[in-house]
């Protein structure tokens, strides 16, 4: 394994790059990965600019918490309580919050073992940060193997009081270094969606409609729907699935392929909709649906899942396999 590591912007970077010719970019500033390539092909994208990177709302390759999603009014049930957030914006809390976990330095610490590496990021959220309850030391490791290409992130916490936590990974994943991500092929078996208001807000829970735009139990290009009017208000996915039980996401692209495998009960399908003419880290432009997000995490309509115990550690894991196709 080649490691190098450098520091710029207020920021530290790690690189590692395997036998196999897999390479990934990690950096403490949100636990987050800043780039990542499989024999010199692109596999993500990201601002090319480090302090667009660092600042961005967007949140590219990010690790968010508290919790994930937009929560509205910034008040959030939990307990028999009412917690009162502190706001992104009036009337929302977005990603944890203006001092969530993807704008925070985290401490960053590699072990080698014979398999691969391991890059353990952590950071103790102290009682109250946000409006969040409890000192919460939240952890998250990437492990990176000598051979093949792929990795596994693992997400971990322990708080001392009762609290809501559902952090995820804010990968724009973009197979090959296309313009977008409308032929990118998708296989996501999920059953039901979590429903959302004009302002996308979670409301609720409904069944998938069989051939309708969320409908991916067949895999099928994610430009094919995409103009459907059930996506009109959001201008593309911005939605909740709930994954069957034990079946893995698969997104393909011209001879690549990314397996997703997770013990999350859902995923975010996010289609970059609104691209910012950044210059990406793939040699392009961001335009819209420049990227797509695939995040494991735990939906706001499930508080009670989303649930830490108070001195009992939870684990997360998922990991991504890449592979060649035909």
């Amino acid at each position: 394994m080649k490691v190098g590591c450098w520091t710029r912007g207020g920021a530290s970077y790690l690189l590692l790059r395997n036998k196999d010719g897999f390479r990934i970019v990690l950096c403490d500033v949100g636990a987050s990965v800043r780039d990542m390539s499989w024999k010199g092909r692109p596999l993500v994208v990201s601002p090319r600019e480090e302090a667009t990177f660092l600042s961005s709302s967007c949140q590219y390759g990010k690790s968010i918490g508290r919790i994930a999603g937009r929560i509205p009014g910034a008040t959030l049930p939990f307990l028999g309580e009412t917690l009162s957030l502190e706001e992104s914006w009036p009337g929302c809390t977005m990603h944890g919050g203006p001092h969530g976990f993807s704008m925070r330095r985290f401490r960053m610490e590699t072990s080698h073992f014979r398999e691969g590496v391991r890059v353990t990021f952590s950071l103790l959220s102290p009682d109250g940060e946000g409006g969040f309850p409890g000192e919460l030391h939240a952890i998250f490791h990437y492990f990176v193997p000598e051979r093949g290409a792929w990795f596994r992130y693992e997400s971990a916490a322990l708080s001392n009081k009762a609290t809501p936590y559902s952090p995820t990974l804010h990968l724009y994943f973009n197979l090959g270094g296309e313009g977008d991500v409308l032929s990118h092929s998708l296989l996501l078996p999920a059953d039901s969606i979590v429903e959302t208001d004009e302002r996308l807000f979670p409301i609720g829970k409904k069944n998938i409609e069989e051939g309708g735009p969320f409908d991916f139990h067949e895999e099928r290009p994610i430009g094919e729907r995409i103009d459907d009017p059930l996506l009109q208000g959001t201008g593309g996915y911005d939605h909740t699935l709930y994954l069957e039980r034990g079946k893995p996401v698969l997104l393909r692209n011209k001879g690549l392929s990314l397996r997703i495998e997770t013990d999350f009960p859902a995923v975010q399908l996010y289609t970059d909709n609104r691209g910012s003419g950044l210059p990406l880290t793939n040699g392009r432009n961001e335009g819209d649906r420049a990227g797509v997000a695939i995040e494991p995490f735990y939906p706001l309509v499930d508080i009670r899942a989303m649930g830490l115990l108070p001195m009992r550690q939870r684990k997360n894991v998922t990991t991504y396999f890449f592979e060649e196709n035909p």
